[in-house]
This record gives structure tokens, C-alpha cells and sequence, in this order.
């Protein structure tokens, strides 16, 4: 089935953060929407389904052959599962957001590797983070502009309409870069794949992703970070970042 698609990312110009890519399938009568970083080649994989069940998951033959048999993600694949939250403003959702700091933008940029579709955001300020909003607007919503424009200062990445006629909208703005020992990070969930553990004493690209839940609005997000950014500690005494 045909896709509408977005995809993005975050450069500074000789460097890149891993892609992001967004899409809904055409012609099927349904309006799901899913959301996948690029760079895991579709093993994880946010899933809004329009029956109001959401998750966040890794694809099962994906873990088999990466995730130790005893982490939790082995177990169970879902990092996250929730049922669709209220609406922030009438009509209209935020259901993930996606923090690249700086320091994430690290991957070597080459034109002939990217698509010509891809948007590519300029990194932030010193100590400043780009944080991608992923928002949802029903067909009634009548907008001469793009959400959070005025309320967040944000700018527009792109949209498209899915089935039902609501509209997806992906939008950035620059935030302060949020402290990791702030983040009520526990280790005991970190799963730590074979292929990074074979490559990280010579791998300079090896990274982290951190999710967590937004008190506030109760959006759901994905942190990028370069592994030396993450503090051992985080990952229990004694242990390698990875």
C-alpha cells in the first residue's frame, strides 16, 4: 500500500543525528500512524492505532538476536503502552515528542545516503536541544497556522492528512538540553543489544535512546544520545555505557 511519509533529522552540516520517519498507509480505510527511527532499520516502532491503543515496541526477531535473554524487553517487547490521552486543546493531540541534543549529531553526513525527501533541522544553541513535536489535529480543527506556532514558538517540518481527514503535523522548537540525572532513569530497565556491546570499544557512533512520559500533557517522548554523553553511573555501578 502506498505510504504518505515524513522524515527528518538534525545536522550541523558535516555531521547528522540518526532519521526519523513517520507514515500512514492509503487505501486501507484505517488511520493508523507509525513512527520509526530509521537508523534501527524499523526494529522499534511507535504504533497509534486508531482504536485509542498506543505503544512503543521492538520487533520480536529483532530482540531474539540482540536482546540478552534476560532483559525485560525480552520478555516483553513494548516499551510503552497507554491508551490515547485526552486532547490538549480542542481537536487536537500531542502524542510524541523526540529530543536530539547536540551532542547526538555525531553520524558523518553523506547526501548520497539520505533521501531527497528528508528534512534536516540545524542543531540548536550551545546546551540546547531540538525537541520534534509529533501533533495530531482532527478535521474540524480550523488552523490558519501549525500547532504550537504561537504558544511554543515552533516551526514546521511538514504534514499530511491520513484517512479519517485529520492532519499529522510535525513541528521543532529549541529547548534547554534536560538534565539526565533529573530524569528518573532506571537502570534496572536498560537493555544493552550483543551488536553494540561487540562494537563499543572502537564504535565512536554507538548511542541511546531514553524514553519517559511527560507529566504535563502526558505526550510520550524518545531522547537520542551519543553514549559518552551518558554518565556510567546511569547504567548501574561498574557498568559500560552503551
Amino acid at each position: 500500500m502506498p505510504n504518505r511519509a515524513i522524515r527528518f533529522g538534525v545536522t550541523n552540516g558535516p555531521y547528522r543525528s540518526s532519521t526519523w520517519k513517520c507514515w500512514s498507509r492509503t487505501g486501507t480505510g484505517k488511520h493508523d500512524v507509525y513512527l520509526t527511527c530509521r537508523a534501527l532499520r524499523g526494529a522499534l516502532k511507535l504504533s497509534l492505532h486508531q482504536s485509542g491503543n498506543w505503544h512503543l515496541g521492538f520487533d520480536r526477531n529483532f530482540l531474539e538476536k540482540e536482546a540478552p535473554d534476560s532483559s525485560s524487553l525480552y520478555e516483553d517487547r513494548f516499551v510503552q503502552k497507554w491508551r490515547k490521552p485526552d486532547n490538549i486543546a480542542p481537536g487536537i493531540h500531542l502524542p510524541f515528542r523526540i529530543i536530539i541534543p547536540n551532542s547526538a549529531v555525531t553520524i558523518p553526513y553523506k547526501r548520497k545516503d539520505l533521501k531527497k525527501s528528508l528534512h534536516l533541522i540545524s542543531t540548536a544553541e550551545d546546551k540546547a536541544a531540538i525537541e520534534v513535536l509529533l501533533f495530531i489535529t482532527e478535521k474540524d480543527v480550523k488552523t490558519s497556522n501549525w500547532p504550537g506556532k504561537n504558544s511554543m514558538s515552533t516551526k514546521l517540518i511538514d504534514s499530511f492528512e491520513i484517512e479519517n481527514e485529520s492532519t499529522v503535523w510535525f513541528v521543532y522548537h529549541e529547548i534547554e538540553m534536560p538534565e539526565l540525572t533529573n530524569l528518573n532513569f532506571n537502570s534496572n530497565n536498560a537493555t544493552q543489544f550483543k551488536s553494540a556491546l561487540e562494537k563499543r570499544d572502537g564504535e565512536r557512533n554507538l548511542r541511546t535512546i531514553i524514553f519517559g512520559k511527560n507529566e504535563k500533557d502526558r505526550s510520550r517522548y524518545a531522547m537520542e544520545l551519543k553514549i559518552d554523553s551518558v554518565k556510567p553511573s546511569l547504567f548501574g555501578e561498574g557498568e559500560k555505557e552503551n
